[in-house]
């Protein structure tokens, strides 16, 4: 399964750094989309010394997170990914919960879920139930996993709307 990743930046902290460490192992390639007006040098900076796999884009004006979104997505899709991590600059992993999510996405059927994401509240209860199909008509964007099969199929970030919708 090939694994790419997409995380929106807009004006972030340098923390933004040790947050894409704590996921970046698991993906193929990370989409960097830097909706900020003037990107952080040094941030930038950084990223570049995280590998190969970082692919950063400076939009230099906020376009708004669906836009990064879908440009993520497409990206991901020209270059052969099957699912999307979708992450905020302000969110990172623990420990092995992205390894379960990875590996739960890797047993599904291609078909079964465009969006694999994580109930906020208790992820240990999500990891226990990881074999039931759940279905939600809400999920947080940060930290889900985005079905690229189905996306192009069925779903867009809708980019007129302020909060992320989907079709």
């Amino acid at each position: 399964m090939f694994t790419a990743g997409v995380v929106v930046l807009y004006n972030p902290d340098p923390a933004v750094i040790q947050n894409i460490q704590s996921y970046l192992t698991f993906l193929h390639v990370l989409y960097v989309i830097d909706n900020s007006e003037t990107p952080n040098t040094n941030i930038v900076e950084q990223l570049r010394e995280l590998g190969e796999k970082i692919k950063y884009i400076a939009l230099w004006e906020n376009r708004g997170i669906a836009y990064a979104l879908n440009l993520g997505a497409t990206l991901a899709i020209e270059s052969g990914a099957d699912w999307l991590l979708t992450m905020d600059h302000d969110s990172r992993f623990e420990e092995d919960t992205i390894s379960k999510m990875v590996e739960h996405c890797v047993n599904l059927q291609d078909d079964k879920a465009i969006i694999v994401a994580l109930q906020p509240i208790n992820t240990e209860f999500v990891h226990r139930k990881c074999k039931e199909n759940l279905f939600a008509h809400i999920v947080l964007t940060s930290g889900s996993m985005l079905n690229l099969k189905l996306y192009k199929t069925n779903a867009l970030f809708r980019e007129e709307f302020l909060s992320t919708i989907w079709t």
